[in-house]
């Protein structure tokens, strides 16, 4: 079986082309993390680029919508391509044709909220005393009533 799925950021905006026939052929690059841990305990990341291709009213549909930095899922097959170089040394090349390409939502960070001051409402605000906190125990299991 040679299926494959991967999760990562498009590397530039989708190329799509069309062949002699017009068949929609889309081209891209995507960006795969992985991250293990070494020896000394550090995590160490590193990032890996898949080449994916994919074709027909896909490529069409998508295209659009992939700029550099979507966020992607691709479920496809690993396709391997073999030629000859014009210095006679043999190339190997491996790349995803997708079957599937689903857009995933992007992570959004917060926007900080930044408030002025407000001196009019608070004039002493930062000094006034807080209320000592009330110290945490931990209950037993006999405290609970159900």
């Amino acid at each position: 079986m040679n299926r494959v799925y991967l999760i990562g950021n498009s590397g530039s905006k989708a190329d799509l082309r069309y062949t002699p026939n017009q068949l929609p052929v889309l081209g891209l690059s995507l960006a795969v993390r992985k991250a293990y841990k070494k020896e000394d305990g550090s995590w160490l990341e590193s990032t890996n680029w898949i080449r994916i291709q994919t074709f027909g009213k896909l490529a069409e549909k998508v295209s659009p919508l992939i700029d550099k930095g979507t966020p992607l899922m691709v479920e496809g097959e690993i396709s391997v391509r073999e030629w000859t170089s014009k210095e006679g040394e043999k190339k190997t090349s491996f790349e995803v044709i997708a079957k599937q390409i689903h857009i995933l939502e992007r992570k959004r960070k917060p926007e900080p909220e930044v408030f002025p001051p407000n001196t009019e409402a608070f004039p002493n605000r930062g000094q006034i005393p807080l209320e000592p906190m009330i110290p945490f125990e931990p209950m037993n299991d006999s405290d609970i009533p159900f």
